[in-house]
């Protein structure tokens, strides 16, 4: 695996998304960027609440909805994305 640049990036923090709770370890300077109360575009752009997506464990064990998912794995099958 060839790996470009730049390389010399360092891991300090882990920001994950939760649909209920929003952004969990956003740095706390980050945070009055972004709303108290996750937004939801589900209902607004796809007509469905977000009660209603399904959602599975990632390997991080972090709540992802399926779909998004099952579309990485479909994108890594056409090798849209690579490790």
């Amino acid at each position: 695996m060839e790996i470009g640049l730049p390389f010399d990036v360092k891991h300090v923090v882990h920001v994950t998304f939760d649909r209920y709770k929003g952004f969990i370890g956003l740095p706390d300077d980050l945070l009055a960027h972004v709303d108290a109360v996750p937004p939801s575009a589900s209902l607004s752009v796809f007509g469905v609440r977000p009660e209603a997506l399904h959602y599975s464990i990632d390997a991080h064990g972090t709540g992802v909805p399926t779909i998004l998912l099952l579309l990485q794995s479909r994108l890594y099958q056409l090798h849209g994305l690579s490790l």
